[in-house]
């Protein structure tokens, strides 16, 4: 179709795994892109965060915005869960569960 760039992604490159051991966290960021994006839990559980720029936070202020080089402050870590610049929503999936 005119104006559309044609990718077309092999099945091989959306489909990947990842284990962990207990208490593992991961930092901040985009799945994939946000393409095709699926969990299914093998065994154990895992917490599904997703956050976003919260409402209240300045158009002129770029803290939490994932678009910009200034989505985090300097002293942003690990375990920083972002209050008052960016807002969460989290589901518990358990053995079995897809999302």
């Amino acid at each position: 179709m005119d104006g559309f760039i044609s990718n077309r992604a092999d099945k091989e490159d959306l489909i990947w795994g990842l284990a962990a051991t207990g208490g593992t966290m991961s930092m901040p960021h985009i799945d994939d892109s946000g393409l095709a994006v699926v969990s299914t839990i093998m065994s154990g559980s895992k917490w599904w965060v997703v956050m976003r720029r919260h409402e209240n936070v300045e158009e002129e202020n770029h803290r939490g915005d994932i678009f910009s080089t200034h989505a985090f402050p300097l002293s942003w870590g690990a375990c920083s869960t972002g209050k008052g610049f960016l807002q969460a929503e989290a589901i518990h999936l358990k053995t079995g569960d897809i999302l």
